[in-house]
């Protein structure tokens, strides 16, 4: 018998942190994990998210039977509502009770009848999806819910471990399930796809039960308000604080929009668990006495609309920053992002609180496995091959490494990149082609997507900014005066002595052109009179400036009565 084929295909969340999405094909059916979106970089002006190309999927829909989601993270479920808007016929969506809890609005949103599409499944359990046979196994992290998955194929299983650490003391009591993993690598694991996140940390990361004292410390050392900022997500750290916050007298508030939102929803789901009368309102704050709030809020990153950002700039009506007052940032800047953050514990600091921030205080604990951990995972799967991916290529080179010294062949581990599809057996696992891939850029809140010629465009804007030139010119394209120069960030002074001299030297460049068209009986129409300035100014101007502008031509045609009246009036600007 001929063993069925099966395909791995990342279309994000390799060699870069975010956008996760992968494909797992069999025959002419294909599921996916997770559907994620990417923060941009500082110097992507004007995008809001990047989301991965899922062109390939939408071309091939019909094949899709499912998509699997590890956990709530925007990172891994950011791309699915863009994704269910285009698609016909979106398939079901299985996640665990808190995912679906913190997600199954946006899908309805879409259309209310996909209500029916969302399937909710606990861990341990197998469903038959298609011709996939998958199994869903508990890991934690820093959201309740978080999930792994294996597919068995008669080679073995291919195993997704989602985002994990071996937290054995985890805040729900609920470790990663170690006795299904060992399962699966004595049964035989096929292949393994696993987080790279702190591949280059050695050791182990620290329980979510070790930031108890350190919130412990900064509780008891705290004389005035104690305002923490940190994931929305992160309901086993919110948790930390509200067991602190009964522990010494302080009642809390929830404070930004996600932070209200999904801590509600938690309390709902039985996620998060607060004593009777211990939240408090916005409108309690400033009632209480510094000494007895708790203000739990969002703004961790330094998100310039984000709560904690808005205090920090004073901006925010609910809740201004007081001398006296403990700012905690319980979260590590994700890269990209030190900027805003250092940004913001200056204006913090400016305005007389004490920030601490620095993740040695035992303030954060990373939700992702260190290199010891990683190595436990590649020992209890035993896996034929592996990937390594969540991470950047330092990331997942580090975990290649660590993946060799347990014992996998060289050859038997990929580095893919976005796009390729590896094939697996147990004979053989191979790159096989490169499908259509990449990344979407998304400015605005719809679907404003964005072209690279336009990013680069936006990076001239920045860099030089625009220079506007304006001619007018007669029906035979005869210029009939110099040409107006204007500009917005490109010389503020508008040195007029620069511009005379650029608009007499841009003016013989287009009278030459156009003695040369005249000789072979050639009228310019518009379009070439633009193309002319556009292309001769920007070689002016680099070469007295060094400086290349985004250039708007303008020219404007007169007809001969209009041409009588400019010269009647002498005001052809306003013509």
């Amino acid at each position: 018998m001929n063993t069925p084929a099966y395909s791995v295909i990342p279309l994000g969340g390799i060699r870069e942190i975010g956008k996760n999405m992968w494909l797992v094909s069999q025959g002419d059916e294909m599921i996916m994990v997770d559907a994620g979106l990417k923060f941009p970089s500082e110097d992507m002006y004007g995008v809001n998210h990047l989301l991965p190309d899922f062109s390939y999927v939408l071309e091939h829909q019909r094949q899709l039977k499912a998509v699997i989601l590890t956990h709530a993270h925007e990172d891994h479920v950011g791309a699915l509502v863009p994704l269910y808007e285009q698609l016909d016929h979106p398939p079901p969506l299985y996640a665990s009770e808190m995912t679906i809890g913190l997600l199954g609005e946006r899908v309805t949103d879409i259309n209310p009848q996909y209500a029916d599409l969302l399937q909710t499944i606990q861990p341990r359990e197998r469903h038959q999806i298609g011709s996939f046979d998958v199994e869903f196994l508990h890991v934690c992290h820093s959201i309740s819910g978080a999930i792994g998955l294996a597919i068995h194929t008669p080679d073995g299983a291919i195993v997704f471990t989602g985002d994990f650490k071996m937290d054995p003391t985890p805040i729900d009591q609920q470790p990663t399930d170690y006795f299904k993993f060992a399962q699966l690598g004595e049964d035989g694991v096929l292949l393994l796809i696993s987080d790279s996140t702190n591949a280059a940390n050695p050791g182990y990361t620290i329980s979510e039960q070790e930031v108890a004292q350190g919130f412990r410390n900064a509780f008891y050392r705290a004389k005035g308000r104690i305002i923490i900022a940190t994931f929305a997500s992160s309901l086993h750290r919110i948790q930390q604080i509200v067991q602190r916050c009964e522990e010494f007298g302080r009642r809390v508030a929830f404070v930004g929009r996600s932070m209200e939102r999904m801590t509600a929803r938690a309390q709902e789901l039985g996620y998060l668990k607060l004593p009777p009368g211990l939240e408090l309102s916005h409108d309690e704050i400033d009632s209480l006495p510094p000494e007895k709030v708790a203000i739990v809020t969002t703004g961790s990153q330094g998100e310039p609309m984000a709560a904690l950002s808005r205090m920090a700039a004073g901006r925010y009506n609910a809740v201004s920053i007081q001398a006296g007052d403990t700012v905690i940032i319980s979260a590590t800047p994700i890269p990209g992002n030190e900027r805003s953050v250092y940004k913001n514990i200056n204006l913090l600091l400016e305005r007389g609180a004490e920030v601490l921030h620095e993740s040695r205080l035992g303030l954060h604990a990373s939700g992702h496995a260190s290199q010891e951990e990683l190595k436990l995972m590649l020992n209890l799967t035993r896996p034929r091959y592996f990937i390594p991916t969540h991470g950047e290529y330092r990331q997942m080179s580090r975990h290649a490494d660590l993946a060799k010294a347990t014992g996998v062949p060289a050859d038997h581990i990929f580095l893919l990149d976005i796009g390729q599809r590896l094939s697996v057996s147990a004979a053989k696992a191979e790159v096989t082609e490169k499908i259509p891939s990449g990344v979407v850029m998304v400015a605005g809140h719809g679907t404003g997507y964005l072209e690279q010629k336009e990013l680069r465009e936006r990076h001239r804007l920045v860099k030089d900014g625009v220079l506007l030139v304006s001619l007018s010119v007669d029906v035979n394209g005869q210029p009939l005066g110099a040409p107006r120069l204007s500009s917005k960030g490109f010389i503020i002074d508008e040195d007029a002595n620069l511009y005379e001299e650029v608009a007499e030297r841009l003016l013989q460049a287009i009278e030459k052109q156009l003695e040369k068209w005249q000789g072979q009986d050639r009228v310019p129409t518009l379009k070439d009179t633009e193309s002319w300035l556009n292309d001769h100014l920007s070689r002016i101007i680099q070469q007295k400036t060094r400086r290349k502008p985004v250039i708007i031509p303008l020219v404007h045609q007169l007809h001969p009565h209009l041409e009588d009246a400019t010269e009647m009036t002498g005001e052809d600007e306003d013509v």
